[in-house]
């Protein structure tokens, strides 16, 4: 194309070959033409090898499982059927067994010849309406799976949690892609509807990036509908996202619209847990009346709207934001009441999260060995339930109090254990908050040579989420490290003079 028309910039070109419907056109120049070449190969196929190229080509994601293949064919695969497409080079097998892709040109190519063609265009159609139907049913039961933490019967089509997550990440790639279908008027509630059952599967994953596109997505399809109830989720789960990759004030926009969408439909249960997600971002980004008054929000809702463990979360948020401001005896009454709320309704992570807060409010008031065993008693109900951010945060939590007790060796190790359980997950804030506190134990050791190289970690991990508040953290706490380092040197300096 670039020899054709020398001129033509990149711009245009990227332009040009990003409709797949088009691609083709531009990637003749009359003498090698790749359309001639695929026309061929195509026509040579049989009428049921023809459709099952064109299924694998209009497949969501990067790859297509035997699974997925199956269910857009409409029934059973034929025999050795796709490995007469292997045979014919139009698709190649993956290392996972049963995956199957196709080059991004050969996809291009059946786009275009579906788009001109009424019958293969309504078959196609009629394809995606099978897939995202068992996609949805599936997600469904898998993501009951993930909510009852853990699973110990088995449900559906899932021997337990670990079979629900299996299927999830193998078909991941596919479920995203089929969630962006929701732009489609014919699949939007379809599409929403998958998407709504992704979340804790994406947040569990940590699969913030693919939850950005899903719930945007999901956004669009739900606004094409009018289904205000869809919009509201949907904003509320993108703001999730938005909040753990840092962008804290698009979160508090995107709460803020959930918010918005659930006062036109008096979704009052759903409005308390926007309440909660967005009182939690204002504690981050510091705000910390704003946040007490979206908290109170829930408790405002509870008579008529939102269901009691609605309100001991935000209870418990609450406590959080009382406890960053130094309101410390509202902060405990705020915390008493969610973790009683808790055990009353058996909720063991939140009874976890609750009692690891009680004990940073004790931190704070000088009652170390009570602080010391709420975050030994949160700890044991995270490692029970196989909660690895809360037992790293109990761990990093009980190194602050140990290194307050003047036990710094023992905190080292236990900031140690937190963030390698937070490096293991793949939550990069957490790591960064961690490696400061570390520092800190190591400055109060004089080990400041050791405190610098944490810090600069932390400052490393913030500067790559763009956090600018734990950036600047970072750097004063590195400033001092720094300093004590010197004054080391110095002082090492004067004995050997």
């Amino acid at each position: 194309m670039l020899i054709v028309n020398p001129g033509k910039s990149v711009a245009e070109l990227t332009s040009e070959l990003a409709d797949t419907t088009t691609r083709m056109d531009y990637l003749d120049d009359g003498e090698r033409g790749m359309k001639a070449a695929f026309d061929l190969s195509y026509r040579r196929l049989t009428k049921q090898q023809a459709r099952l190229f064109r299924m694998v080509a209009l497949a969501p994601g990067a790859d297509v499982s035997h699974e997925t293949l199956t269910v857009s064919h409409g029934a059973a695969l034929p025999p050795r059927g796709v490995d007469a497409l292997v045979r014919a080079h139009l698709v190649e097998p993956q290392d996972t067994r049963g995956h199957w892709r196709m080059h991004d040109l050969l996809r291009a190519y059946v786009v275009a010849k579906v788009a001109a063609d009424d019958q293969l265009k309504s078959d196609h159609d009629n394809a995606r309406t099978r897939l995202l139907s068992r996609f949805s049913a599936l997600a469904a039961e898998a993501r009951a799976h993930l909510r009852s933490l853990p699973v110990r019967e088995p449900r559906g089509s899932f021997s337990g949690r670990e079979a629900a997550l299996e299927w999830l990440d193998g078909e991941r790639t596919s479920l995203v892609s089929a969630t962006t279908w929701a732009i489609e008027p014919s699949h939007a509630r379809a599409s929403v509807r998958l998407a709504l059952h992704l979340g804790e599967y994406l947040g569990l994953r940590r699969f913030y990036d693919d939850a950005l596109v899903v719930y945007r997505h999901a956004i669009e399809g739900a606004r094409s509908m009018g289904d205000l109830r869809s919009e509201g989720r949907s904003w509320n789960n993108l703001g999730i996202a938005l909040r753990r990759t840092r962008k804290l004030d698009d979160a508090v926009e995107a709460f803020s619209r959930a918010l918005a969408a659930y006062e036109r439909v008096d979704a009052g249960q759903s409005a308390g847990r926007a309440w909660n997600n967005l009182g939690r971002t204002l504690v981050e980004l510091r705000r910390f009346d704003e946040a007490v008054e979206a908290y109170k929000q829930v408790g405002r809702l509870s008579e008529s709207h939102a269901h009691p463990l609605t309100v001991a979360i935000a209870d418990n948020g609450l406590g959080r934001a009382l406890t960053k401001s130094g309101r410390l005896d509202e902060a405990m009454d705020s915390l008493v009441r969610a973790r009683e709320a808790s055990r009353r309704w058996g909720n063991r992570y939140l009874e976890g999260t609750v009692i690891n807060n009680i004990g940073r409010v004790r931190r704070r008031t000088g009652s170390l060995a009570e602080a010391l065993a709420d975050h030994d008693r949160a700890r044991a109900i995270f490692v029970d339930i196989g909660e690895r951010e809360g037992t790293a945060t109990s761990h990093n939590e009980r190194a602050l109090v140990l290194a307050a007790m003047g036990r710094f060796a023992t905190a080292v190790e236990e900031h140690g254990l937190a963030l390698q359980i937070f490096r293991e997950i793949g939550e990069q804030h957490r790591q960064a908050v961690v490696a400061n506190d570390l520092g800190l134990t190591l400055q109060r050791m004089g080990r400041h040579g050791d405190a610098e190289a944490k810090h600069i970690l932390a400052l490393e991990i913030s500067q790559r989420l763009g956090d600018q508040y734990h950036v600047d953290r970072s750097l004063s706490l590195l400033a001092v490290a720094r300093a004590g380092a010197a004054a080391g040197s110095r002082r090492t300096g004067r004995r050997w003079v």
